[in-house]
């Protein structure tokens, strides 16, 4: 999700698997091509659905403003799960070594 300990874990140098509930354009509360987290150790995932509701209200809604989150609703486990496969991959490369260590 996007929090605090997404952004240590990114800044920190650790395989990040980041949970955007942006819609599939990229457009929702926390705006996934403005506030992820851009390296190449860093996954984002991405919405099948499209939404609008955030962008309706004007991002001023204190809570979603549609009766479901269709944003997160589109983002089922199989679509993260490749995500979290990748990020296990590129720690294994690092032989387990802590975060910040150069791999």
């Amino acid at each position: 999700m996007d929090s605090g300990p997404l952004h240590l874990a990114a800044a920190a140098g650790c395989p990040t698997v980041a949970l955007f509930g942006t819609d599939a354009d990229g457009i929702g509360a926390s705006p996934r091509d403005l506030w992820a987290p851009r390296a190449d150790h860093v996954w984002v995932s991405r919405s099948r659905q499209r939404c609008g509701g955030c962008l309706q209200v004007r991002f001023e809604n204190p809570a979603c403003p549609l009766e479901r989150h269709a944003c997160m609703d589109g983002l089922p486990p199989d679509a993260v799960w490749p995500l979290v496969q990748q990020a296990w991959q590129r720690n294994g490369t690092r032989n387990g070594a802590p975060c910040d260590t150069p791999g």
